[in-house]
């Protein structure tokens, strides 16, 4: 079962990265070859998550396949927000556990090859090894004479702490895709001027906006950046987002981004009754949190306070039956008496 993201900055990873063509501007952000990055241009999602035992825990964000020629392979793409000296490893890992199936038998056919590809939204550059050769202890003579033999799995990583935002903008693909991208970069970085980054993007805002669903994708990029700014306020938003994209649009998108940050809150706040109410709130429960809509959070915030276990906040009560009222027996009608002659 695939697991619901379990921080904002993950929710907007997968909002917005899931959808086929926006992960295609990360593989091409990333650095793969320019023959990968054209022949995976179709995607399509594939089944993602999976807890590996013997490393702390392996959640693949975002799975794809692809066809390469009269091929295929399976795109593996990660969002990291500090960096993970093991996450070559990871590589390793996926495709022992797919040689391990096939070896079992399932499926029967031979796995597919996998790229791994990272995008890291922390605030300082990454400097770990991409290759996961570079982890073994072996001097610069020995690794000439054995490298051939030992596994590589490179990583495909897009450092969004070192990648500027014009390059950003600069990326071909779907306008959300690249705003998104520039929304996460700054918001790694708390002494980033986001607001002056809409003045730069108003022409990749409108193009979104014109786009189905535009004002509601937009939403959540921009909610998102509400919530992890907390000295951004809304109308200061707003103010600035009209001289990008004008008036009327940005009344679209601010009526779907207050939704998006005040459900954001929602979630906070209603943990944290939970967690006074009932003690330490389950992994589940703030799993279950994470991924639910505005509507559910405010169904479960009216239960919140008069339920008297924390499974009753997230069931439905069951309807009362109606009383029954008691049968009554009837009466028999007495037979009128003959009266004696």
């Amino acid at each position: 079962m695939e697991r619901p993201p379990r921080t904002p900055h993950d929710r907007l990873f997968k909002a917005v990265f899931s959808t086929p063509s926006n992960a295609w501007v990360l593989l091409a952000a990333a650095g793969l070859p320019g023959r990968l990055v054209g022949a995976v241009r179709a995607l399509r999602p594939a089944p993602g998550s999976a807890v590996g035992r013997g490393l702390t825990e392996v959640h693949r964000d975002l799975v794809f396949s692809a066809r390469l020629g009269d091929g295929a392979l399976r795109v593996v793409i990660e969002h990291l927000r500090r960096e993970e000296p093991r996450a070559p490893l990871r590589a390793l890992a996926y495709v022992v556990r797919e040689l391990e199936a096939w070896r079992r038998g399932t499926p029967p056919s031979a796995p597919l090859p996998a790229v791994l590809a990272v995008v890291h939204q922390g605030r300082r550059p990454w400097q770990g090894a991409r290759k996961l050769s570079r982890h073994f202890g072996v001097s610069p003579r020995l690794r000439r004479a054995i490298g051939p033999y030992l596994p590589a799995f490179e990583i495909a990583l897009l450092d969004l702490a070192v990648t500027s935002i014009a390059h950003l903008e600069r990326l071909s693909g779907p306008p959300l895709a690249r705003i998104a991208l520039v929304v996460m970069k700054l918001a790694a970085d708390p002494r980033a001027d986001l607001l002056a980054a809409l003045d730069r993007l108003a022409a990749l805002l409108r193009a979104a906006k014109r786009r189905p669903g535009g004002a509601e994708a937009l939403g959540e990029v921009l909610g998102y950046a509400l919530h992890v700014r907390r000295g951004l306020a809304p109308d200061m938003l707003a103010e600035r987002l009209a001289i990008a994209v004008g008036r009327r649009a940005t009344e679209e998108i601010m009526s779907a981004t207050t939704r998006e940050w005040m459900a954001e809150g929602a979630r906070r706040v209603l943990e944290r009754v939970l967690r006074s109410r009932f003690g330490e709130v389950p992994a589940s429960v703030r799993e279950r949190l994470e991924a639910a809509s505005a509507t559910a959070l405010e169904r479960w915030a009216e239960r919140v306070l008069s339920a008297e276990r924390l499974e009753d906040v997230f069931e439905a009560p069951a309807p009362a039956r109606p009383k029954r009222s008691p049968r009554r027996k009837p009466h028999s009608a007495a037979l009128p008496t003959k009266r004696k002659s």
